[in-house]
């Protein structure tokens, strides 16, 4: 018997509208943070360990969303391509 998973309650495929927006929202994300870090020694530092802190839990709590479809279809095929490319891809916004 062969079993599959279904992995539609976190997208319904690489191709879904919400992944490839939540994509774009991690790298944008990652932008932001970068930007951010560069402004560190102008702002005050409560200040930023609060943003950087939110910053950083919006960041890994996205990453964590959007990096597991590919990571669970590569898990279940090595040979999966197209979820190889998109680990690769996401794995450079962070």
């Amino acid at each position: 018997m062969r079993e599959t998973w279904d992995l539609s309650p976190l997208y319904n495929g690489l191709d879904d509208p919400a992944f490839l927006e939540d994509a774009e929202r991690l790298r944008l994300k990652a932008e932001e943070l970068v930007a951010f870090a560069a402004t560190l020694d102008t702002v005050d530092p409560l200040e930023g360990l609060k943003k950087g802190t939110r910053l950083m839990e919006e960041l890994i709590s996205l990453e964590d969303r959007v990096t597991m479809r590919p990571r669970l279809r590569i898990a279940a095929d090595t040979g999966d391509g197209a979820a190889t490319s998109w680990q690769g891809k996401l794995n450079g916004y962070t």
